[in-house]
């Protein structure tokens, strides 16, 4: 007989994760990941434990495996060239795709690009997370609108280091 999962709650103590189904307690104890995938994630080359994509940096992968049987990951990524903190100003969603759950993926393109002139999400589109409810993708993504925050804006927005770490 199948139990309904009524909440799930997630504790994090120790290094270990608790996942509380109702009355079943499920106890995981995380592996350390090989030396081979930081260094592939640093020197962003392609293989498994790691989303990368090349001359990004990425954040906040949401995978889900859909019916085509691949999982499909959505994610946060902005230009390396730009610094770290440049995410603000332009991040994006994009899209990749892998056989296994544990990747390699495969970038197939942007989702959602980083200037929506007309909506809420004038500057970027960032922390992604998908479900899928009958058979529909749903993309929730957090973006902001600094019209308000400068001058009259064309198409770049008036940020500096000093504005992005103010108090």
């Amino acid at each position: 007989m199948k139990k309904n999962i009524v909440g799930i709650t997630v504790i994090l103590l120790l290094g270990q994760a608790l996942l509380i189904f109702g009355e079943t307690t499920v106890r995981i104890k995380p592996k350390k990941l090989p030396v081979s995938v930081k260094n592939a994630y640093y020197n962003r080359e392609l293989g498994p434990h790691a989303l990368v994509d090349p001359n990004y940096r990425t954040w906040g992968a949401s995978v889900v495996k859909l019916d085509d049987g691949n999982y499909h990951a959505y994610y946060a990524r902005w230009e390396s060239t730009r610094g770290f903190s440049s995410w603000l100003r332009y991040s994006e969603i994009a899209h990749a795709v892998s056989d296994k759950p544990e990747g390699p993926f495969i970038t197939t393109g942007t989702v959602i690009s980083n200037r929506n002139w007309e909506g809420w999400d004038v500057a970027n589109a960032h922390n992604p997370y998908v479900c899928v409810v009958d058979g529909v993708i749903n993309l929730y993504y957090i973006a902001n609108n600094l019209k308000e925050s400068g001058p009259d804006l064309e198409d770049e927005i008036p940020l500096d280091e000093k504005w992005l770490n103010q108090k």
